[in-house]
């Protein structure tokens, strides 16, 4: 190996490595950082609201689903999240709409 590969060799080890991708970008981060904050601060409110759910009749998986969204949604910080995250997860989208046509 000659020195003038040794010199390239050298300034191509010297090149900034590219970022390696990440899953998951900054904006749905965020929006999935507020959105377990936004859970974990009303946690005691939805769990009370799921047990009211599966009292009616719901399915443990269904009231708890709702019940995330109904106290969140009465909250700003939970709508804020629920915002944010919708604008990524259709089903979450499907469920509010079906939330907002029950209180209707």
């Amino acid at each position: 190996m000659g020195l003038e590969d040794r010199v390239r060799k050298l300034e191509r080890r010297l090149q900034p490595k590219p970022a390696p991708p990440t899953l998951v970008g900054a904006y749905t981060r965020h929006a999935i950082d507020a959105f377990v904050d936004a859970l974990v601060a009303h946690r005691a409110e939805i769990s009370d609201e799921a047990a009211l759910r599966r009292e009616h009749g719901e399915s443990a998986k269904d009231a708890l689903s709702m019940a995330k969204i109904a106290v969140l949604e009465k909250h700003s910080d939970g709508r804020a999240a629920l915002d944010a995250v919708c604008a990524a997860y259709q089903p979450l989208r499907q469920r509010r709409e079906e939330l907002r046509k029950e209180r209707g």
